[in-house]
């Protein structure tokens, strides 16, 4: 299993290559809480060990938060990042899927889809439910959630 970090840097260049926009804090830390959603429906097992948090503006990952502290929040910079083994060329694809698939639901991109449009379709119950309990969101709810989401025809 990897870190949440060395996904989050690949993730980060994955979306930065793709979008005209910087990617910002908060749009990294959606694409781990997709990432991981998407590989627990498809791969039965989550793709990093730390946990993600419900907050107020959507997930937390503190160790995400920790690493890109001394970045501007709107437009993360992964200069200094941490050398990690190259990941395997099946899972750089997948993030590359998780990437499109998020790309499909941002408002920047859709000026059709509102703010709570786009929380809601990426967020769902796992999210909610971790925020009404003040805690950590469940693997457990972020499986079948996503699971409920994948098409696998």
């Amino acid at each position: 299993m990897k870190s949440c970090l060395h996904i989050a840097e690949v993730l980060l260049a994955e979306a930065e290559t793709q979008s005209a926009k910087p990617v910002s804090l908060g749009t990294l830390e959606r694409l781990l809480y997709l990432a991981q959603g998407f590989h627990l429906a498809l791969f039965g097992a989550p793709l990093f060990d730390e946990p993600i948090r419900a907050g107020e503006q959507g997930v937390i990952l503190d160790c995400v938060r920790e690493r890109f502290a001394d970045c501007d929040a709107d437009c993360l910079d992964p200069a200094g990042s941490t050398d990690f083994d190259p990941l395997n060329p099946l899972l750089v694809e997948f993030l590359r899927e998780v990437c499109d698939e998020f790309a499909r639901y941002v408002p920047w991109k859709h000026p059709e889809v509102t703010e709570a449009q786009f929380e809601t379709s990426l967020h769902g119950l796992p999210l909610k439910k971790a925020l009404e309990e003040g805690g950590v969101v469940s693997i457990e709810q972020m499986r079948s959630y996503f699971a409920a989401r994948v098409d696998l025809g």
